[in-house]
């Protein structure tokens, strides 16, 4: 039943809500413990312009028109829940990151899946899509950015000491929270660590930056506001050390990198 607010007029999300609740209720008969164990299954809601609803169902995404209220599509192809998704700015592609390391595109119309992009070494956990690009953010404590037109990897950003569970771009840099308590601040193009802010007493799990200032959201329970102006070198704000980097892996100097870039050129002014 939709809520009215006072006045007597319905609530602005009122049809979000109904189209939850309709779509819980399979058919009038379905028993209550039959319910109860498929709404379980059910991981988020996504609008994806003008197609309608995204449903995330663990390892299956269902399409669904925002008023006929019926499954238009289920994709399959992960092997594991999804954790992630992210619809580009077109509303043209859909991706999505498994628990099973993989990132998946997925064409909003056709449903065709268009490419999978494996890298990571262990579930993903955050997905963001700028301009031309996609960043993901992993368990295996990297982020990695992804040419969404080819899906190939361009740069592996690492650091972290533990899952990276949150990114934020702006202004051609890219800002990573982590488990390890530490937010990043990555040049996006290069990979550059540019700095490191410290000082939450648990996991970073959300980041913002508006005007010069990052926001820091933790399970700590606090915000933390940083200046991230006048970065020229990269800054470390206390101890920390850093892994060994695997030069093996994605070389500057690969042709796969430099199609990616200079694809990229056109764009990288976009902040």
């Amino acid at each position: 039943m939709r809520r009215k607010e006072p006045g007597g007029q319905v609530g602005e999300h009122s049809f979000l809500r109904k189209t939850v609740e309709i779509g819980r209720m399979r058919t009038p008969d379905t028993r209550a413990s039959e319910r109860r164990s498929w709404n379980a299954r059910w991981m988020g809601f996504y609008f994806a312009p003008p197609s309608g609803l995204v449903a995330v169902d663990k390892t299956m995404l269902r399409f669904t028109h925002s008023q006929v209220l019926a499954a238009l599509q289920i994709l399959r192809g992960h092997t594991a829940p999804i954790n992630a998704m992210e619809v580009d700015a077109d509303g043209v592609y859909v991706f999505t990151g498994g628990g099973d390391g993989v990132i998946r595109s997925w064409h909003v119309r056709s449903g065709e899946c268009q490419h999978v992009l494996t890298g990571h070494q262990g579930p993903i956990v955050c997905l963001l899509a700028h301009s031309k690009m996609l960043y993901s953010g992993s368990s295996d404590s990297t982020a990695r950015a992804w040419v969404m037109e080819f899906g190939e990897c361009t740069r592996v950003y690492r650091g972290h000491q533990h899952t990276v569970d949150c990114l934020c771009y702006h202004d051609r840099m890219l800002y990573t929270g982590s488990g390890d308590k530490v937010a990043r601040m990555f040049e996006a193009k290069s990979g550059t660590l540019k700095r490191s802010f410290r000082g939450h007493e648990h996991g970073v799990v959300c980041i913002q930056v508006v005007k010069g200032k990052l926001f820091t959201g933790s399970y700590d329970g606090s915000l933390f506001v940083w200046d991230t102006t006048g970065v020229v070198d990269e800054t470390v704000f206390g101890d920390e050390v850093l892994p060994e980097e695997d030069e093996s892996e994605l070389p500057d100097d690969s042709d796969e990198v430099k199609r990616a870039v200079s694809f990229l050129e056109p764009f990288i002014h976009e902040g």
